[in-house]
């Protein structure tokens, strides 16, 4: 939880340098030229991005599901006047085509997918002069799709809708009229038409249904609009025995059409359309339909055409023009914010959201450019908290408890800072240190009232507290006659490590310990010719890590001895959310960013790829197994950056920053949403304490 930076550098001169000097001395050992720069998040830029790459001749894509957050399938139309569907496997940035969709197919209007190679896809065919409604589906990801016998009777599928792989609902209408649900439990071997309900008085029959949500096999959702054409109303229908019977709800008179419906519970939904004066319109239901109330959405929103809600508390919608942009809201509904998006002429026809963070939206225009955009944070970016006023940058950060936070760093006075906050990042109280401690580079507190800082003075200095921040005592430390301490893990409340190095001049590594809450620190013994060690991570109180220039430390003894392996890469920092699960960050001999992996306790690594353009990755955090981010600076832009990964580091996207964050230097998460990152603003902002978009603290 500290300073993400290779430390390869000199002690310190003047303390007015600013994180980003630092980070410039500390990556002084690479001095290779950079590539361009293509994908890093520019500050104010937008946190919606189109994809980059689709098959050529795709007209319309108005359906979308993703069963992963890398995985996802849309359908549509190609140029043929043809079904099409393509596929992505990481996480959106590129389609391309799956296997051909049958003959006769002429639209594809919404697909679903409960697994990453199990999908239904809904639409029509047209054959003999007729419109018939059509399912496809695929058991091996698309590879293959077989056409799934539909009644004749069935005119068009508008939604499909499958709780498991083999249980599924379509709806739509009927040739001579009304609208139709199918069901089927065997894998669309067999599809059977459902009995729908009588309507309320006023309303002259069910028309079209072009929405279906079904949180569970016997719980369904489907909303549409009636029959009567001079004064349209919108219709929802449920069933809570599998289909047997639909019952239609009680919905307020104003609304002509419901357009789609997500259901994130069984009791809780939301359903999107349009109301009587042509505006947009969000419904919402905490009692499995009993009532549904009318949410406020801002001025002047039109048609909604599509939702989809990963949580009960968190729903993104779009319709209409797409360069609208599309609504979010991170509170059950309670307050709906507008979020831009990349392209102003293409409409949107559906939403898919794989995590209250991941959200792709199908797109499309009859002209032929057909799209995907997609987000990875919510669309909204991270946010800048507020902080006491006089603090120059924040080099580390962590949270030991959803309530319990705290931050390193220096102040204007050239002196030490930390900053704790009780109420989950929401306030900020400053807190006194000794003296002669001039900045604190990282900081870990094993529980809510111990915590321990490493940084440096003229030599490397460590920090202690034992009643949450309230005193800090500075513990005698074996660090040379100059250097700095760079990282510092704490395993347990009584057990700490701390890494750096020793002296300005000869640079030997310092690798140091405590096993009694940081009152008294011994140096560790480790093998000769390391000039620095600049991340440690612990994953339980026997196994550790610590990383540098050019190796991998390892003990599985408590640091009783430590084992090297060498690395073609000078390494910065090391997260490890299990023992045999590492990341590592740093820069290769040539100065190129680069992310290794371990899945085996270090004993091989694996180079993955990281956004082109990104060139000092720095501090990773992994608050899960496969969720990770990791903090850094571009050089290049003069810009910080997070990057997150969501699939174990195999691929990496960037993060939308506030404008004017020079440099993120550390990140803690309590959750795998939940995370708040520190680092260093422009000018006058000073040190930035920043909360992502998933945290709700």
């Amino acid at each position: 939880m500290r300073l993400g930076v290779a430390p390869k550098r000199s002690r310190f001169g003047a303390l007015t340098c600013t994180l980003a000097c630092v980070l410039l001395f500390a990556m002084s050992g690479t001095s290779a030229a950079s590539p361009s720069a293509t994908w890093p998040a520019r500050p104010g830029g937008s946190a919606w991005k189109l994809a980059t790459r689709y098959p050529a001749g795709i007209d319309l894509l108005e359906g979308i599901d993703c069963p992963a957050t890398t995985t996802c399938y849309a359908d549509g139309t190609n140029s043929n006047i043809a079904g099409t569907i393509v596929a992505s496997t990481n996480g959106g940035a590129t389609w391309a085509a799956t296997g051909n969709v049958p003959p006769l197919i002429q639209t594809l209007d919404a697909i679903a997918c409960p697994t990453t190679t199990v999908c239904y896809a809904a639409g029509n065919s047209f054959a003999s002069s007729t419109f018939l409604g059509a399912i496809v589906a695929t058991t091996n990801g698309g590879r293959t799709w077989r056409q799934q016998k539909v009644s004749s009777s069935v005119q068009q599928l508008f939604a499909i809708a499958c709780p498991t792989t083999k249980t599924c609902f379509a709806a739509g209408d009927n040739q001579g009229g009304g609208g139709v649900i199918l069901a089927t439990t065997n894998g669309g071997e067999t599809w059977v038409s459902q009995t729908l309900p009588a309507l309320p008085p006023s309303m002259v029959g069910v028309s079209f249904l072009f929405g279906l949500a079904c949180p569970s096999t016997t719980a369904c959702y489907a909303a549409g609009v009636d029959a009567n054409i001079n004064t349209p109303e919108g219709i929802i229908l449920g069933t809570t025995d599998g289909g047997k019977t639909w019952i239609s709800q009680q919905v307020p008179a104003t609304v002509a059409k419901y357009q789609a419906i997500a259901c994130p519970a069984i009791s809780a939904c939301y359903a999107v359309g349009q109301d009587t004066n042509g505006g947009g319109v969000i419904l919402a239901t905490t009692d499995a339909g009993r009532r549904w109330a009318r949410q406020g959405i801002p001025a002047g929103s039109n048609n909604l055409d599509a939702i989809a809600c990963p949580s009960a508390a968190t729903c993104t919608a779009t319709g209409g023009n797409a360069g609208e942009g599309v609504l979010h809201t991170t509170d059950r509904g309670g307050t709906w914010s507008p979020q831009a998006v990349p392209s102003k002429s293409l409409d949107a026809f559906d939403v898919a959201c794989p995590s209250t963070l991941a959200c792709f939206v199908a797109t499309g225009k009859t002209s032929g450019n057909a799209a995907v955009y997609r987000t990875v944070d919510g669309g909204t970016g991270w946010k800048v908290e507020a902080i006491p006023p006089g603090i120059d940058f924040l080099f580390g950060v962590d949270c030991p408890s959803t309530m319990a936070c705290y931050a390193a760093g220096s102040d204007s006075a050239d002196r030490g800072a930390v900053l704790v906050s009780s109420d989950s990042g929401r306030t900020w109280i400053k807190h006194g240190l000794p003296a002669k401690i001039y900045a604190l580079n990282a900081i870990a507190c094993p529980s809510v009232k111990i915590c321990v800082s490493a940084g440096f003075n003229l030599a490397g200095v460590v920090a202690a507290t034992s009643d949450a921040g309230t005193s800090w005592t500075e513990p005698p430390v074996p660090a040379g006659k100059s250097g700095d301490l760079y990282d510092v893990a704490c395993p347990a409340t009584e057990d700490c490590y701390t890494v750096g190095y020793a002296d300005e001049n000869d640079q030997r590594a310092l690798l140091l310990a405590t096993t009694d809450g940081g009152r008294q620190w011994h140096r560790q013994s480790i093998p000769a010719g390391i000039p620095f060690l600049a991340g440690v991570a612990c994953p339980s109180t026997s196994v550790c890590f610590a990383v540098g220039d050019g190796v991998v430390l390892s003990t599985i003894n408590a640091g009783q001895t430590w084992s090297p392996e060498t690395i073609s890469a000078d390494l910065s920092g090391i997260a490890c959310p299990t023992p045999a699960i590492c990341y590592a960050t740093g820069a290769t001999g040539n100065g190129a960013s680069t992310v290794l992996t371990t899945t085996n306790a270090g004993k091989t690594w694996t180079r993955e790829s990281i956004p082109a353009g990104i060139m000092n990755v720095g501090n990773p955090t992994c608050p899960t197994i496969s969720t990770c981010y990791i903090a850094g600076f571009n050089k290049s832009l003069s810009t910080g950056h997070i990057l997150a990964s969501s699939n174990r580091g195999h691929t990496w996207s960037v993060q939308t920053l506030p404008p004017g964050i020079s440099s993120v230097g550390s990140i803690t998460c309590t959750s795998e949403n939940a995370c708040l990152a520190v680092g260093e603003g422009e000018g006058a902002m000073g040190g930035v304490i920043l909360k992502s978009p998933g945290d709700g603290r």
